[in-house]
């Protein structure tokens, strides 16, 4: 049991590297011309801010759970 479920998991992953290594894969620019960066929107900003909250509540409920 313990080899098959081995076998299972290297399969797994190595699927998982080659898709990734698929999907990450984007052709080149035929003009050869560089993109101009893309401005941060509010979108990004909330949710960077959202993020910043959930940080700072786990870091409180942490600190609560030690004492």
């Amino acid at each position: 049991m313990r080899k098959s479920l081995v076998r299972k998991c290297c399969v797994m992953v190595s699927f998982v590297l080659l898709a990734i290594t698929f999907a990450s894969a984007q052709p080149q620019n035929p003009t050869g011309e560089i993109d101009p960066p893309v401005p941060i929107t509010g979108i990004e900003w909330l949710i960077a801010a959202g993020v910043a909250l959930g940080v700072k509540r786990i870091t409180d409920l942490r600190k609560l759970t030690r004492k």
